[in-house]
């Protein structure tokens, strides 16, 4: 922006002189013109140097840039003329569709796509959104060398000029064929899951409906006959008698207890501000007898609002609490119910003082049916648990448990804040 006003001033300086001043010798004439050739010699000199400067960075960025291009060999990059001809082609095109150079400039892009592809002319309706839109990404089976197909991610960008004409198209492709598996084990998956979850449910209505009715006509008649001849039979006829209406009992509670474990994910209410305080206290309520035969000394700490399924959250906590207090032998059972946030999530704990859960058995708890100690020494169904962290799973937490033998209990699980 410089060369030429000073070029100008200096050429001119002369005839400024002889204009502006007294007219000067020739000597002077003489000096002054050379003066001014020279510093416009200077200049010239220096812009060239300047410009070659520029060309040189510019040749040298091009080279890189080119390099960069040919040598990725992860992508895919060529470039198409208006009409979708390619007219370049890099190594990692070379690699991931597998025509050399010679062998591909200048055929049409639609090369690529399957017959089926072609026969809907979908190559052609990508040029038109891509000149339409000036970029577009999408994905679409790509056939290779020797009829190879893969499964790509495509990014195309429509080239223009200063005057806003097409000159060309870029196309970056990238194999994504182990993705598409991956997304397509995923989806059966899923599908296999509802199916799963389907079954479930119809398990679920016949537990609820077909299994409970002659169970409950079962124990109906099981318990007229035990009053009826109590104790008008032998000691073994009473014991069995005893034992049919045992089993009875705990064949509905487990039928009970599996009907709520499958419908936590199908029947959970939305998930809504609630307090935490409120369902402890109503989990605390609910096992009142509980408490009062033990004297369990029960302390919590303060609570907060909580984005959660207020019923099947009191599930949890009654369960935990319920726990506590179950397997606790303690001559003063106490219990602690505490909260604190982590981050963007609470962390709520019930800790006890209770017989404890030596380590190895930490997993295991939380499977449905499993059971540390017999029927004789601890009732339940080994569900509890199992309902315990599905309910927590859905609510999008993580239960476990801190605990040694003989050292009390520590069950915690996270809820978002």
């Amino acid at each position: 922006f410089w060369l030429w006003p000073s070029a100008i001033l200096f050429l001119f300086l002369p005839v400024i002189f002889e204009l502006f001043f007294a007219p000067l010798n020739l000597f002077y004439l003489i000096f002054i013109s050379a003066s001014s050739a020279i510093l416009f010699s200077i200049l010239i000199f220096f812009a060239i140097a300047k410009i070659k400067e520029r060309e040189n960075k510019f040749i040298i960025n091009e080279k890189l840039s080119r390099l960069l291009i040919e040598n990725r060999k992860d992508y895919g990059i060529f470039m198409l003329d208006p009409a979708g001809k390619v007219v370049s082609w890099n190594k990692g095109a070379q690699r991931l569709i597998g025509y050399n150079e010679d062998e591909i400039i200048g055929k049409d892009f639609s090369y690529f796509y399957t017959p089926e592809d072609q026969q809907r002319d979908i190559p052609n309706s990508f040029l038109e959104q891509a000149k339409n839109k000036k970029q577009i990404e999408f994905e679409a089976w790509h056939v290779g060398k020797n009829n190879k197909r893969f499964w790509a991610t495509v990014t195309m960008t429509a080239i223009f000029n200063e005057n806003s004409q097409l000159i060309g198209f870029t196309k970056l492709v990238r194999n994504s064929t182990r993705q598409k598996e991956a997304d397509e084990k995923l989806k059966n998956l899923i599908i296999c899951l509802e199916r799963s979850n389907e079954e479930l449910e119809r398990f679920a209505y016949i537990a609820s409906h077909d299994l409970q009715e002659p169970l409950r006509m079962v124990s109906s008649y099981v318990q007229l006959l035990a009053k009826k001849y109590q104790n008008k039979l032998d000691h073994e006829a009473d014991e069995l008698i005893h034992f049919v209406v045992d089993g009875v009992d705990r064949m509905q509670q487990l039928i009970t207890d599996l009907l709520i474990y499958s419908r936590v994910t199908t029947q959970g209410k939305p998930l809504t501000l609630i307090s935490s305080k409120e369902i402890v206290e109503n989990a605390i309520r609910n096992l009142y007898l509980a408490i009062q035969e033990k004297s369990v000394e029960i302390t919590y700490d303060l609570l907060p609002m909580i984005m959660g399924d207020a019923v099947q959250l009191l599930q949890v906590f009654q369960n935990l609490i319920g726990n506590a207090i179950k397997f606790n032998n303690s001559n003063m059972p106490k219990i602690h119910i505490g909260a604190k946030q982590d981050g963007n999530k609470y962390i709520f704990c019930i800790e006890d003082n209770g017989i404890g859960i030596a380590p190895e058995n930490h997993e295991k708890i939380f499977l449905i049916f499993q059971r540390l100690h017999s029927k004789k020494e601890y009732a339940g169904t080994g569900v509890g648990l199992a309902i315990c962290k599905k309910i927590v799973d859905r609510h999008g937490g993580r239960l476990w448990v801190e605990s040694e033998l003989g050292k009390g209990a520590k069950f915690c699980f996270t809820l978002a804040a």
